[in-house]
């Protein structure tokens, strides 16, 4: 099931509300890249595991990545391929071939104001750019600080589900 929701709708006095996308994943293919929208892509408590083929795919094709400090080490070691195949961890571990092509740039989001500004130029540049969170962002998550930073329309939200 994929439910979106975008663009301007009408408070109940006629008032216009910025309202940002949300994209509930289900069985459905991730959408294609666009430039200048920022993915915010929630992960459930297996981390990296817990996303999807397609969503791990996306991240390959990221131009930036930022996550929390404690997914930027599975992060670094499947996307620059340094884990240990033998111990099951890895690109192997998590359905992907070895990266033929360059890995995104990746920045941790524990710092809001260097993560803010860093996001900012990457979409100014038109690079694409990827926010992995815990659980839903949305919910005492990094959205909030998001949506502060950026225009509802630059930002699509992709909760884990719970």
């Amino acid at each position: 099931m994929l439910v979106r929701r975008s663009g301007l709708g009408r408070a109940g006095n006629g008032l216009e509300l910025a309202v940002p996308r949300f994209i509930i994943m289900g069985s459905e293919p991730v959408p294609k890249l666009e430039t200048a929208v920022l993915d915010v892509v929630g992960t459930d408590a297996h981390g990296l595991e817990g996303l999807s083929l397609p969503w791990r795919t996306r991240l390959r094709q990221a131009d930036l990545v930022a996550a929390p400090q404690r997914l930027l080490v599975g992060l670094r070691c499947w996307l620059q391929e340094t884990c240990d195949p033998a111990d099951g961890s890895g690109y192997a571990a998590l359905g992907l071939a070895p990266n033929a092509g360059s890995s995104p740039e990746l920045i941790p989001t524990d710092r809001p104001d260097e993560l803010m500004a860093h996001l900012r130029a990457a979409l100014a540049e038109g690079k694409q750019v990827v926010v992995l969170a815990s659980g839903d962002p949305l919910w005492f998550g990094i959205g909030r600080l998001l949506l502060q930073a950026f225009p509802a329309g630059q930002l699509r939200f992709h909760p884990a589900p719970t």
